[in-house]
């Protein structure tokens, strides 16, 4: 349709009542004829009949001769091929933006207008399946008919929608990346929300709060499409449970312990890590409610720190409950275990055990630590302290270095023999950090007889036994060393020979 007082006015100026009519798919373009709709309205409006390949059952062959009239609607053509010019029909693929051009002579301009050949969008979300709390949801809008402008950027709304409670609906304005370029881009910022003191945004923020399983619809509501009406796309996006994996032997008797676990554990640098024996079965758990139940292997790997080997071992683990997952690992000290993967970890006493789940969404590797115990070994020797003679005890046990940041402390039990009733406690501390050697000593006093008040020494006279003993928690047993007592002797010499 123009509106154009010029054109009425003559015969001639008549002539100039067409407009030319060209597709973004090529260079096919139709001069269409326009005639004023009534006596004196300025107002002239021509039609150009499009067609387009249809793949429907309810399609009619295809039509390539004139007249078109004799072709029912919708006329079937083959349109991905250029169409002749000037014919009557324009050859027009879905999402083609079609563009009519009015040349006005007084006063001189050139004037344009922009269709579309409806297609349904298309939405895409990245991530698409998953996503972390804190971060942002990509989204994308893939729609020629949004692009009404081809000179100018456009935008688009869509809907971002949660059923986490209270939590408003979301308008996210989206962006052409380029002019005419029809894809538009946009991006909704989340926050992550303690689901035991949850975050609520208001319906104005430019954010989401989400919770770990909370899903997020995202909705674009197509308003041009080729059989008319409104289609609704939507995608949806969960927010990921952080994967969490426990490595640790089995209670044989799981009344007796709230871990399950048969042996103690610690925490290093947020770092759980639980006891075992060279030789222990290890089993291995993992949660993570991601994780549907057809997935049939996850990546969990095994290995041993330190090592001289190289060994290591992938882990075959399976569905026990919704999100839960279980294995094991056997280890041996036996050498003929080393080559790699080969169902059995070589490890050595006083190694850890380093089994690793990589967590795809959040992407982590989620490790489990096992510390192989190993037996405490006692060590004694005589030694003068600030010029007191001492008896120096030496313990090695990195069972009890349970963290690598601090001194720590170990005590021992030193008795004379001779007073079985008479038991000192010695406190050793740890050389250095993360050292697993721990020193200590108690001064030696020379009597024949017992303390009758504990003054942190130990009496004896040369010759007497001592016994220092351990009670070394993993392997669980006590470990002793016996000693004997060797005081300097005193020559006396006459005032008068």
């Amino acid at each position: 349709t123009v509106v154009d007082a010029d054109l009425g006015l003559t015969a001639a100026t008549v002539l100039d009542a067409y407009v030319v009519v060209t597709t973004s798919k090529d260079f096919e373009q139709e001069r269409v004829p326009l005639f004023e709709t009534g006596y004196n309205t300025n107002v002239f409006t021509g039609k150009l009949l499009t067609c387009t390949r249809c793949s429907s059952v309810t399609c009619p062959d295809m039509c390539f001769t004139s007249p078109w009239a004799n072709c029912d609607q919708p006329v079937n053509c083959p349109s991905e091929v250029e169409g002749l010019s000037n014919d009557g029909i324009l050859y027009v693929e879905k999402g083609n933006i079609i563009t009519s051009t009015y040349v006005e002579r007084m006063p001189e301009a050139t004037l344009s207008a922009f269709s579309h050949v409806a297609r349904v969008g298309s939405l895409e979300i990245i991530p698409s399946d998953y996503m972390v709390g804190g971060d942002r949801l990509n989204i994308i809008v893939l729609d020629n008919d949004l692009n009404k402008d081809p000179t100018v950027v456009e935008t688009v709304d869509v809907r971002v929608a949660t059923l986490k409670v209270n939590e408003p609906t979301k308008l996210v304005t989206l962006t052409e990346d380029e002019i005419n370029s029809g894809r538009f881009v946009g991006f909704l910022t989340t926050i992550p929300s303690d689901p035991a003191n949850p975050t609520v945004a208001l319906r104005t923020d430019l954010f989401m709060a989400v919770e770990p399983g909370d899903e997020i619809d995202v909705v674009y509501s197509d308003e041009a499409i080729p059989n008319g009406g409104v289609q609704e796309i939507t995608r949806r996006v969960t927010v990921a449970f952080t994967g969490t994996i426990k490595a640790c032997v089995a209670s044989v008797n799981a009344s007796l312990s709230t871990s399950g676990c048969q042996y103690t554990r610690f925490s290093d640098n947020g770092l759980v890590t639980y006891m075992a024996l060279p030789g222990d079965t290890i089993t291995v758990n993992i949660t993570d409610r991601d994780i549907s139940s057809a997935t049939q292997d996850l990546n969990v790997t095994a290995y041993a720190s330190p090592t001289k080997t190289g060994d290591y071992q992938v882990l075959e683990v399976i569905q026990v409950a919704t999100g839960e997952f279980s294995g094991q690992l056997r280890t041996s000290t036996n050498p003929i275990y080393a080559p790699p993967n080969d169902g059995v970890l070589l490890i050595e006493p006083d190694t850890d055990i380093v089994v690793t789940y990589i967590d795809r969404v959040p992407r982590l590797n989620q490790d489990a630590r096992v510390r192989m115990a190993v037996k405490g070994v006692l060590e004694t020797r005589a030694a003068l302290l600030n010029d007191i003679a001492t008896l120096a005890v030496n313990l090695t046990d990195t069972d009890i270095n349970r963290d690598s940041a601090v001194r720590e402390a170990a005590v021992v039990s030193v008795v004379n023999l001779r007073f079985p009733d008479i038991i000192s406690s010695v406190s050793l501390l740890e050389s250095d950090a993360n050292s697993g050697r721990f020193e200590g000593s108690i001064a030696l006093a020379l009597s024949a007889g017992a303390e009758s008040v504990s003054d942190g020494s130990l009496r004896g006279i040369s010759g007497d036994a001592v016994r220092i003993t351990y009670a070394d928690a993993l392997p669980q047993g006590t470990r002793q060393m016996d000693t004997t007592l060797r005081f300097a002797g005193t020559v006396h010499l006459p005032a008068e020979l």
